[in-house]
């Protein structure tokens, strides 16, 4: 009887929903815009570049960066050019030439639309917050772990005619080995008609595989890093489904569900390793698989006063599994984030990520995820992100943290090889009448990977006092916009 209440309940919930929703003739995505929250690490548009000096572990350097970002219409790219010269040596500093892409460094994006609100959208170079589906595999993925050693990705995601889609996510442009490649069709079969809700149904398929051999070298023979684990590939496969049951111009929400399975690495460097462990679970390791199911609310409030976008997901591990394996940790140390999955135990946790705005003045990005007994063995992972620069019209400031093993409230202000961090804190105090020539001084810290004096590629900090020179093209339209 409980049963055939709830479901008659459920039934008749779904059917006020529907004809609750407003009417709308646009597609579903139209409304994406009214909850986007901007991304933290923004930058105006506009030509210019950084003079700066700066340190970098032990290395003292002098010089500046390029770094120009235009934007067309629905077209954009950048540019990050270093002109860096050792102080003691007087050398130019050819790291961030070498290895991988190359001088391709320089790109730091191109793009074409905006990811699930346009039909077409085509993202190549630097990967932030990157994601294939509902996130089940790859989630909050970064490709680069360095300014330095940028990477080269690309990401897209096709719809045809509002039903048929193809996301398809690879990590590095860099033909010498098989890096990080996701792919995911999806179907949204009632996608092209205008049935509230149904119209929202998807249901996708992924795949995302990692043949990662490159080696990072200094001076083009000390072998510095390599990926031993990943010689004979890791393979990983996942289902989803999801929908909007709300689908109003001031709140969005939807439910989804998903399920991941993880083949067994055959590494050869692996099962030597495994072999040499007396401890049985790690002896046994085999396939993992795991659930989850999660809620998805985007909420406007009064217009601009306050956007939330809210995930909240909860998981269910087997033995050798972790959800959203492939997130932001794993370009850190791969071979480290494989060995964690090997000494992982059937658990489960929580996924919750927050974007907030209020007044597009503060704006905060974050997300964690955890189990439920936080160990050594179960780490909790953490990202957070702040920017303050709209609060004050002249001065710049926004800084985010990841955090990738995090075990007490200690953990996360400790930084380590599995840490990235980020801040600017600038001011603009002068800008030129008619073509808005701005200059701009403030510092820049970042905790990131490098190449030190001793020839050793590791995380270390980055100081850079800086002086800007920049024209943001984009500021009469602006100017434009708040005066209506």
């Amino acid at each position: 009887m409980k049963k055939l209440l709830f479901t008659f309940t459920l039934i008749l919930t779904t059917f006020l929903i529907s004809i609750g929703q407003e009417p709308d003739n646009e597609t579903d995505t139209k409304n994406a815009d009214v909850f986007e929250i901007p991304d933290v690490h923004h930058s105006d548009e506009g030509i210019g570049g950084n003079f700066n000096f700066t340190n970098i572990g032990d290395q003292f350097l002098i010089g500046m960066r390029l770094k120009p970002e235009l934007s067309f219409g629905k077209i954009g790219f950048g540019l990050d050019i270093p002109l860096m010269f050792d102080i003691n040596t007087g050398k130019f500093r050819l790291d961030e030439y070498k290895d991988g892409i190359g001088a391709a460094r320089i790109i730091k994006y191109f793009r074409f639309g905006r990811k699930k609100k346009d039909n077409v959208y085509f993202r190549i170079g630097e990967l932030r917050g990157a994601h294939l589906g509902f996130g089940m595999l790859i989630s909050d993925y970064n490709n680069s772990i360095s300014f330095e050693k940028r990477k080269l990705g690309f990401e897209f995601d096709l719809l045809f005619k509002d039903v048929v889609g193809l996301e398809l996510l690879y990590s590095d442009v860099n033909f010498s080995s098989l890096s990080l490649f996701g792919i995911r069709p999806y179907y949204k079969p009632f996608g092209a008609t205008e049935i509230p809700i149904i119209k929202t149904f998807e249901i996708g398929l992924a795949y995302a595989t990692d043949y990662d051999k490159s080696i990072l070298t200094q001076n083009d023979s000390l072998t510095l890093r390599t990926n031993y684990f990943l010689d004979k590939g890791i393979n990983s496969f996942s289902g989803d489904m999801g929908l909007y049951l709300l689908n109003f111009n001031f709140m969005r929400w939807g439910l989804y569900g998903q399920a991941g399975y993880i083949q067994k690495v055959k590494s050869d460097s692996l099962m030597q390793l495994i072999n040499t462990i007396n401890n049985s679970h790690i002896q046994n390791y085999t396939n993992g698989m795991g659930w989850a199911v999660g809620t998805d609310l985007n909420f406007s409030f009064v217009g601009n006063l306050l956007r939330i976008n809210l995930r909240a997901e909860r998981f269910w591990n087997s033995d050798y599994y972790i959800s959203r394996f492939y997130n932001f940790s794993y370009e850190l140390n791969k071979d480290a984030r494989i060995l964690s999955l090997v000494g992982s135990h059937s658990d489960q946790g929580m996924y919750l990520k927050l974007g907030a705005s209020i007044l597009d003045k503060v704006i905060l990005h974050s997300n964690i995820i955890f189990e439920d007994k936080i160990n050594e063995t179960h780490p909790a992972e953490i990202y957070l992100g702040l920017d303050l620069s709209n609060i004050f019209e002249d001065i710049t400031f926004y800084t985010s943290l990841h955090q990738a093993h995090v075990t007490d409230f200690i953990d996360f202000f400790e930084f380590g090889d599995e840490t990235m961090f980020e801040t600017l804190l600038a001011w603009t105090f002068y800008e030129a009448p008619v073509i808005k020539l701005q200059l701009t001084a403030g510092v820049d810290f970042k905790w990131t990977y490098a190449f030190l004096s001793d020839m050793n590629f590791e995380a270390t900090h980055y100081v850079s006092p800086f002086f800007s020179l920049n024209i943001p093209l984009n500021k009469e339209e602006e100017e434009h916009i708040e005066g209506k």
